[in-house]
């Protein structure tokens, strides 16, 4: 489920609206696990009762928004990072949630690499990593059998989703050479995701994979996603 503004519920309001929506998805035979919080990591070192409330809505791990990186400060922003994390890990482990921490371009940790660098040594049993290789074709690149041999049994997730280059030099965000990157459908786009999931089988992976179109809307588009990804888990699938 989603905690933020116009979403599930909101963080404002947080408490009764996560046990209601809660309760209201358990009424319908639904059972949820995991959200997406709409905090900064400073906001939930601040408001320890966020942890607390989560658990007792039966919520085991979540996600909050991607951290800061704050212009030239990298060094001084990763060393408050993992001191914020350490204050979290006891009450983590007290209510037996993980807190996953999302690789995102632009941001603190924009690689595998930068990811691990922040929560190495910290108990992967209350903390985690989602990845976004789609994503990371902007920016944090890494090769796939090296990323998932680092993160191991940090990494807790991986977002479905992809882009391409395309030749665009009038676009704002064009490089020198005139190369602009677009979003796409899994299907068409530049990530390997056959590699991707076979580096994923041979550590074994027993996380989630979330699909999250960028351009798909409709139910067909979608499903045409989601049938491209069947394909490729398929483990009868020859060649897979």
């Amino acid at each position: 489920m989603l905690v933020g503004e116009g979403l599930h519920a909101s963080v404002e309001n947080i408490y009764p609206e996560l046990p209601d929506y809660v309760n209201a998805l358990s009424s319908a035979g639904v059972e949820c696990h995991s959200c997406d919080l709409d905090v900064t990591l400073e906001q939930l070192v601040g408001e320890p009762d966020f942890i607390k409330l989560l658990a007792a809505c039966g919520i085991k791990q979540f996600s909050i928004l991607a951290l800061r990186k704050k212009g030239y400060f990298v060094r001084s922003r990763l060393t408050k990072a993992r001191e914020q994390l350490d204050l979290l890990s006891k009450q983590l482990e007290k209510h037996d949630v993980k807190l996953i921490l999302p690789v995102v371009g632009e941001s603190l940790i924009p690689s595998p690499s930068a990811a691990f660098h922040l929560v190495r040594g910290l108990p992967p049993f209350a903390f985690g990593i989602r990845l976004d290789p789609g994503g990371e074709l902007f920016e944090g690149f890494e090769a796939w059998d090296y990323t998932v041999a680092l993160l191991m049994d940090y990494l807790t997730t991986v977002t479905i989703r992809d882009s391409i280059l395309v030749r665009d030099p009038g676009a704002a965000d064009a490089n020198g050479k005139g190369w602009a990157r677009r979003w796409s459908t899994v299907q068409d786009g530049m990530t390997d995701w056959t590699e991707m999931l076979r580096q994923l089988r041979n550590v074994e992976f027993s996380g989630s994979l979330e699909l999250r179109p960028m351009l798909s809307t409709g139910s067909e588009a979608i499903k045409s996603e989601i049938d491209y990804l069947k394909a490729l888990t398929d483990p009868a699938e020859p060649g897979k």
